[in-house]
């Protein structure tokens, strides 16, 4: 089953409206670790626990709140926090809902309601959770788990072709495997760096088969292999940002 969109609940909330992007920061964090070359920063992730044999779906329903959120900006106050609200609070607003009128007059009250709260203020700057994604740009939620599942196999093949394939067969039977059996899962992104590299090591191999003999590498194969390379350090990239505390950062 594909997981339902989580971001938050109505005391706290995550900045980037979902789950998966602290996920993979967590998924990453787990890879750096596995390297004794990577210079993790220890005392940054400190409160994040030892997470190296973690699951992250246990990790998470235990952290989330204290590591990644911030006050969420509409929230259901308790009766406690409204007996005792600080009426000099400038950047706040109490506010009472009468749930026996309709949604739609709800909504338009409440519209009302801040537009006029807010008329004439300046913005200030919005609060900070104790971790936050860092990135100037819309994450590829896809090609970062591409990437990361490719590292993951690299580590384990030690070859670049051999990674290709092994990234590419096991992305194809998966696929494939949704789509008979109708899963209501998500399909693996597969990158054209690999497809196109992969379709190279294919041709190549049929070359050889042909000559019955060792063929030298295309220059389209070796063209395809060097796109595949810098797919690998893009990864490599993220893991060391992820080492210093930073995820995704530039790559």
């Amino acid at each position: 089953m594909a997981r339902k969109a989580f971001s938050g609940d109505f005391l706290r909330e995550l900045p980037k409206g979902k789950v998966e992007p602290y996920r993979l920061w967590f998924e990453y964090l787990k890879v750096a670790l596995q390297d004794s070359s990577n210079k993790v920063n220890q005392s940054f992730y400190e409160a994040w626990g030892d997470v190296r044999a973690a699951d992250f779906d246990v990790w998470w329903a235990t952290h989330w709140r204290d590591l990644f959120t911030i006050p969420a900006s509409v929230m259901v106050m308790p009766p406690q926090t409204q007996a005792s609200w600080d009426e000099a609070e400038p950047n706040k607003l109490l506010v009472q809902i009468d749930l026996r009128c309709g949604k739609k007059r709800l909504l338009g009250d409440l519209k009302k309601l801040i537009d006029v709260q807010l008329k004439g203020k300046r913005s200030s700057v919005k609060e900070q959770a104790p971790f936050s994604i860092s990135s100037n740009r819309s994450i590829n939620y896809n090609s970062l788990r591409a990437m990361l599942k490719f590292l993951q196999l690299y580590r384990v093949h030690k070859d670049l072709e051999d990674t290709t394939v092994a990234y590419c067969t096991w992305a194809i039977d998966w696929n494939n495997k949704v789509r008979a059996n109708k899963w209501n899962r998500s399909l693996v992104f597969v990158p054209a760096t690999l497809t196109g590299f992969m379709t190279e090591i294919t041709n190549h191999q049929a070359d050889q088969s042909k000559s019955r003999k060792r063929v030298k590498q295309s220059v389209q194969y070796n063209n395809a292999k060097g796109d595949a390379r810098r797919f690998l350090r893009k990864a490599e990239k993220v893991v060391a940002n992820v080492s210093v505390g930073i995820f995704p950062g530039t790559f």
